[in-house]
């Protein structure tokens, strides 16, 4: 059985759009995979951000507490501290 001119034609055609899909679904197997891993780097990079902004706001909600504490601390031992010069003042009047 002898294929004719145009069957020849059309199975090269076949056989080239059969290459042209091959490359096609590889182009587009690699920008998914670009594509994929640039959202899942932007998404990591984001979810960083944001668990880094929590840390500072834990450590800021520590240091206002520590800031408040020295400052109240401070504030009695300032007291304490007038509270025994008057009784000294007083015992030495006396």
């Amino acid at each position: 059985m002898r294929l004719k001119a145009s069957d020849k034609l059309q199975a090269i055609m076949f056989i080239g759009k059969m290459e042209h899909d091959e490359e096609r679904i590889l182009y587009q197997f690699i920008i998914g995979s670009m594509v994929s891993f640039s959202v899942a780097l932007v998404v990591g990079i984001v979810q960083g951000y944001i668990t880094l902004l929590n840390g500072f706001y834990y450590l800021l909600g520590f240091w206002e507490f520590a800031i408040l504490v020295a400052f109240l601390t401070k504030r009695r031992l300032i007291n304490l501290r007038n509270r025994l010069v008057l009784e000294i003042k007083e015992l030495g009047g006396k």
